[in-house]
């Protein structure tokens, strides 16, 4: 019997709880983080807050990473990353971005230094990837070009993901 009541007892407080946020004059967003769509457009439009996008050299990023003071982020496709990436580094594939975003956000500062990398002097998800997290708040996004490449030609630490 106790248990039923005390049952009873949370889920009028939990009914209340949201009653009382539904008619508060700023009621609290009980979702959490939203994700944000960055549509073609919204890069076009904001060519000056994306000139912030720069490139960082191999040697800058290495002494970042053995600092522990940036974090690098992979905008390779999951199985890509999943199949060798820079120790340490988080995944969010270029192309899925509004799906990683709202947990990456709510997990990370503005103010965390961040360096997107790809493979290929011709990939160009990293520099995408960078404009993106700038959009959505990010103050430092640097991109390192061929940094997946670079990475594994020079011998530097480098994490699996077991399937």
């Amino acid at each position: 019997k106790g248990f039923k009541e005390s049952l009873f007892i949370l889920f009028i407080a939990g009914f209340l709880a949201f009653g009382l946020n539904l008619v508060r004059q700023s009621p609290v967003d009980l979702r959490g983080p939203a994700p944000i769509p960055i549509e073609p457009d919204t890069l076009a439009e904001n060519k000056e807050v994306l000139a912030g996008v720069q490139e960082i050299t191999l040697d800058e990023a290495i002494d970042k990473f053995r600092q522990g003071s940036a974090l690098f982020v992979d905008a390779r496709s999951v199985d890509d990353y999943r199949n060798g990436h820079i120790d340490g580094a988080i995944n969010i594939p270029e192309n899925s971005f509004e799906e990683y975003i709202g947990p990456f956000m709510a997990a990370n500062a503005p103010e965390t230094l961040l360096i997107t990398y790809c493979e290929g002097d011709a990939c160009q998800l990293s520099q995408r990837l960078a404009e993106k997290l700038i959009l959505s708040g990010f103050d430092s996004v640097y991109h390192l070009k061929d940094g997946w490449g670079e990475w594994k030609r020079n011998g530097l630490p480098t994490g699996q993901e077991n399937q």
